[in-house]
């Protein structure tokens, strides 16, 4: 049986892994799963905000990332997954997933001020760019 190709898109905030994933998308026409869209639906469908969440949500939409990801690969269907990637909580599941598609792995490259840009004009556009110590650190490079 032929495997799908799953590629992963990642590096760290604002290197603009969000960006390539669809951009390769596009151009090799399939579906690019980006797991901070994944939060938004979350979000939405709570009718909440990211600050409202329950505990545990980032867990529930982790897991739901990866459950859609291998539900689409097992079903012979390609894609492109983005997100930042968390050694820990990936390693395990690309594990499994390269049992059931050719992985390869797209690591964005940025300089740091231009990722710190970006995140402080991303938090100034909706709106959750608190001015303080904390997020000062935040945003460091």
């Amino acid at each position: 049986m032929h495997k799908p190709s799953l590629t992963v898109v990642t590096d760290r905030p604002g290197s603009g892994k969000t960006t390539l994933a669809h951009a390769l998308a596009s151009m090799i026409h399939c579906p690019a799963f980006c797991r901070d869209e994944f939060k938004e639906g979350f979000v939405n469908a709570a009718n909440s905000s990211h600050i409202e969440l329950a505990n545990d949500a980032n867990r529930v939409v982790c897991e739901t990332f990866f459950e859609a990801i291998e539900f689409v690969i097992s079903r012979g269907v390609s894609l492109i997954a983005e997100a930042a990637f968390q050694h820990k909580l990936w390693v395990p599941k690309l594990e499994h997933l390269a049992d059931i598609s050719n992985v390869a792995i797209v690591i964005c490259s940025v300089d740091p001020a231009i990722a710190r840009a970006r995140l402080i004009a991303r938090g100034l556009a909706v709106g959750w760019l608190i001015v303080g110590t904390r997020a000062a650190a935040r945003f460091r490079a």
